[in-house]
């Protein structure tokens, strides 16, 4: 009787590939949802806390850094404010100093606009630009493949589960992608809505590119991030965690851990949505 193993291995391995697909299909939908991530976020006020830490090449901490922001609005335009340095607030001096860059990037905010109101072929009128996080977002469905686990509770949601490996054969559309050939992890799919609800990642082996001249990225480096629906059809992500060994161009080495977390959302007002993307920053972080 083995050779029934020979006839019903074809359609075996159909059986697999056709599993392998309506499972991709639900990752890409996923993946179109988040693209709409950055979008949601202007849409809300937050705090966020961002911890940096400096490691050494054994993974000891060697520095640590945590700024505290806050998106408000000031003067009816969205802005970035420092609150918080190594959870203390900051100091009066540097509150004032702070006040005063706001103050002159408003005004130049609302002079760029006046001037752009003039003249919409301007600045504004240009089609934004693909970034590289778009492009990882787009391929993510495509370069691996994805394996259900089953049905899980994660922050109070039903999920579907899935672990994905590279996929065979797959050809990453820029050699800035090679990274997805040596990774693995899993995800959880929002059953009800069918975003991105969590996904950690690990990369298995040490990835060269362009033959380690243009870039090097350490076998266990890793990712973590969390979303929410912050408020009814608006989800985002509240909680991302990385931490890389990387050398870029045979010179440069970082070896960093970084955590973002944002709380305490709150919609904006509509009149001032119109300029979701107008956010200032006082300070460089």
């Amino acid at each position: 009787m083995r050779w029934l193993g020979f006839l019903l291995l074809p359609a075996l391995m159909w059986s697999h590939s056709e599993t392998l697909e309506k499972n991709r299909a639900v990752i890409r939908r996923a993946a179109e949802l988040l693209q709409k991530d950055d979008a949601n976020l202007d849409k809300f006020y937050f705090l966020q806390r961002k911890e940096t830490k400096q490691l050494d090449s054994e993974g000891q901490v060697k520095a640590r850094t945590v700024v505290t922001t806050r998106r408000e609005a000031f003067d009816g335009v969205p802005v970035v404010r420092v609150v918080a340095r190594d959870d203390r607030p900051i100091s009066a001096e540097e509150q004032k100093r702070q006040e005063e860059v706001l103050r002159q990037k408003v005004l130049q905010y609302r002079t760029r606009e006046a001037q752009e109101k003039l003249n919409p072929t301007g600045s504004s009128a240009r089609k934004r630009q693909d970034w590289e996080g778009e492009a990882m977002i787009r391929e993510f469905p495509e370069a691996l493949d994805y394996h259900f686990v089953g049905n899980q509770v994660r922050r109070s949601r039903e999920t579907l589960v899935f672990d994905f490996s590279p996929r065979p054969g797959y050809k990453p559309k820029s050699v800035k992608m090679k990274f997805f050939e040596k990774m693995q992890g899993r995800v959880w799919i929002d059953k009800l809505s069918n975003e991105l609800l969590a996904a950690e990642a690990e990369i298995f082996e040490t990835v060269n590119i362009g033959f380690g001249v243009v870039a090097t990225m350490r076998k266990g480096t890793r990712f973590r991030l969390e979303r929410q629906e912050a408020a009814p059809g608006l989800w985002v992500t509240d909680n991302f965690y990385v931490r890389f060994a990387a050398r870029f161009m045979l010179v440069k080495s970082f070896f960093q851990e970084i955590e973002s977390k944002l709380t305490n959302f709150e919609l904006r007002p509509q009149a001032v949505a119109t300029a979701s993307r107008a956010t200032l920053s006082s300070t460089e972080r």
